[in-house]
């Protein structure tokens, strides 16, 4: 029997503290026809080091280091670019796959399928209690196994009515519980760099509305949740954008994305498709509107949101509502006006 040669793709970016972990995972994976590619995205801390030890000891191991620092998701698109494999398994570098991920993987997918999905198990790190019984019930409630339960195949109009359902609900998972065909990128393209908190849903949307997805209920990979030591800048912006902004992308790519057509479709069947337009409307004037105040901002870390809505929207002019370039101008008028009183 042929074992096609499978790619796993690891970005990292100052991931010493959980690099042994992950690749003792992989390197023990049951499956090893293996092309373990590590992208390091001009990592700060001893990764380097770590990671030449490694690929001196095992020669499936592959370290590339990026010339400038490009940021998690171009990161994660240049391990595509770099993969040799004729399959793709996606990892982070600070969780880990049970022995025979990958092997079960490969069984689900069969030789007819081109994306295959497993259950997760999550690893809480300086999470407490309560938060992490919040997320693990939120979570649960999304799994495949309770939206379809039994089911070893999701066909891909069942991806759209889920899609459609549990809109911004990653049903799927993470990186480290997929697994895809080379063939898929050269059809669907690479990961959304616009997005900052959801490019793996929109992308396994844009995928599994085409060829459906296999699935294996077994928790075969664990997804770490830690609390991160994220700067007061970075926080503010990626919540701007995580929170509003990512989730308007979402919903301009079911509206406009050719690729979303079967959403489009099934929303027009159950008579929704003028309400989600309506609510992209909205959704687009308040976030507009939010971004041209901040950008007047006394907080630094706030004024960059106006650069960022402007970013984001050069592409997607549908985002942007009519007259949105007066909108610092009245900004300016409001908050001038807010001085006098």
């Amino acid at each position: 029997m042929n074992a096609p040669l499978v790619t796993v793709c690891i970005p990292v970016y100052n991931g010493h503290a959980f690099l042994d972990r992950c690749l003792q995972a992989i390197v023990k994976q049951t499956y090893d026809n293996l092309d373990i590619l590590v992208v390091d995205n001009q990592s700060t801390d001893d990764s380097a080091a770590l990671l030449a030890g490694w690929a001196g000891r095992d020669p499936r191991i592959r370290v590339v280091t990026n010339d400038a620092n490009i940021g998690l998701v171009p990161n994660r698109n240049r391990c595509i670019e770099l993969a040799r494999g004729e399959w793709i398994k996606f990892m982070d570098v600070d969780d880990v796959l049970a022995p025979t991920a990958i092997e079960r993987l490969l069984e689900a997918a069969g030789g007819q399928h081109r994306m295959a999905i497993c259950r997760r198990l999550f690893f809480y790190e300086g999470v407490d209690e309560t938060q992490r019984a919040l997320m693990e019930r939120e979570v649960r409630r999304y799994e495949v196994r309770e939206l379809l339960p039994g089911r070893t195949y999701i066909k891909p109009e069942e991806v759209a009515m889920l899609a459609l359902e549990y809109r911004g609900r990653n049903f799927i998972g993470e990186p480290t519980a997929v697994m895809m065909h080379r063939s898929v990128f050269d059809e669907f393209g690479s990961f959304n760099e616009d997005l900052v908190q959801i490019p793996d849903l929109e992308y396994w949307l844009r995928v599994g509305l085409h060829t459906g997805i296999a699935y294996v209920d077994e928790p075969l990979s664990c997804f770490s949740i830690h609390n991160g030591a994220a700067s007061a800048a970075n926080l503010a912006l990626r919540s701007f954008r995580a929170d509003r902004v990512d989730q308007l992308i979402l919903l301009h790519e079911y509206l406009y994305n050719p690729y979303f057509e079967p959403v489009r479709k099934l929303a027009e069947a159950e008579g929704v498709l003028g309400a989600l337009r309506a609510d992209f409307r909205r959704r687009a004037v308040r976030i507009a509107v939010r971004a041209a105040l901040d950008g007047r901002s006394a907080n630094v870390n706030l004024r960059d949101h106006w650069t960022q809505w402007r970013i984001v929207g050069e592409s997607r002019p549908r985002m942007r509502p009519p007259g949105d370039a007066l909108l610092p101008l009245a900004a300016f008028a409001l908050h001038a006006l807010r001085i006098r009183r």
